[in-house]
């Protein structure tokens, strides 16, 4: 029987990515954080709720990491599928998403807004995305 560790988020990119270059000369990593948010409804009250979780998220693989230095910005809407790894940092276990094998994939979901005539309509976020990025405490 063999094993599966994959984790697949859809979500909105909370902070501007950061991109490290390795002292060695080996290559880049980009680190971002992802929010995904389950909306649901107040059985009670019938309120509309949601739940924000926060996803660190690791890039190693070169490709990936010029995608996401290239265009990935805060309030970027983007697919990630990679594996689920625990480290152990001062004490403390983080929970990564780290994407550095052949399965790994960022898929940008953002429609960007096009001056060519005849465009098919494409669209940028609106701020009130952004602000409610905002809000969210990381």
């Amino acid at each position: 029987m063999s094993c599966v560790n994959k984790a697949i988020l859809v979500g909105w990119v909370g902070q501007p990515p950061k991109i490290n270059t390795f002292k060695n000369g080996g290559g880049k990593m980009a680190s971002l954080s992802l929010a995904t948010t389950k909306k649901t409804r107040n059985k009670d009250s019938g309120e509309r709720e949601s739940a924000t979780t926060w996803h660190r998220v690791v890039v190693f693989q070169d490709g990936l990491v010029s995608t996401v230095e290239q265009n990935v910005k805060k309030g970027s809407h983007i697919y990630v599928e990679g594996e689920i790894l625990n480290r152990e940092w001062k004490e403390k276990t983080i929970t990564e998403i780290v994407l550095r094998d052949f399965g790994s994939k960022i898929i940008l979901l953002d429609r960007v807004e096009s001056s060519q005539p005849g465009s098919s309509g494409d669209y940028d976020r609106s701020s009130a995305q952004d602000k409610e990025l905002e809000d969210i405490p990381f």
